[in-house]
């Protein structure tokens, strides 16, 4: 990252101004940032596209230990336990990536991380239906005309 020279150009040197614009990143540091941001990219990439295709009943089951009652529970009280749990089963897979744990997996915590995407966009939708449903009910008249 370029710093800043504190210092007018009459002040000193022109080797002690030079050494200040050393400091700039090399190569090596720019192509690393790079790579950095193209993995972060393909990884969000990823996610975003498993998150579309999820299907709850063949990927949920592999994920958390959740039951054939929980997983056809679709109201937002099911769906807020199930998003719980893989919040839960997501921090603990990300606890064991930082130290370094062998049972680490990755392709378990980017499928954690998809399928709680998806699961709070599905909640997200059935709130905004549930709140579009209220509403409409009530702007009708008792006699039912609009």
């Amino acid at each position: 990252m370029r710093q800043r020279l504190s210092v007018r150009w009459g002040d000193k040197s022109s080797s002690e101004q030079a050494q200040g614009l050393q400091r700039m990143p090399s190569g090596d540091a720019i192509r690393t940032a790079l790579h950095a941001v193209r993995a972060a990219k393909a990884v969000a990439a990823t996610i975003r596209a498993g998150a579309e295709s999820y299907a709850r009943e063949a990927v949920l089951p592999r994920l958390v230990p959740v039951g054939p009652s929980e997983i056809g529970d679709e109201t937002p009280a099911g769906r807020l336990a199930v998003i719980r749990r893989l919040a839960k089963a997501l921090r603990g897979e990300r606890v064991r990536g930082l130290a370094g744990h062998w049972t680490y997996s990755l392709n378990r915590h980017i499928g954690l991380v998809q399928a709680l995407v998806a699961e709070r966009a599905a909640l997200g939708q059935a709130i905004r239906s549930a709140r579009y449903n209220d509403a409409s009910r009530s702007a009708c008249r008792p006699d039912g005309l609009i």
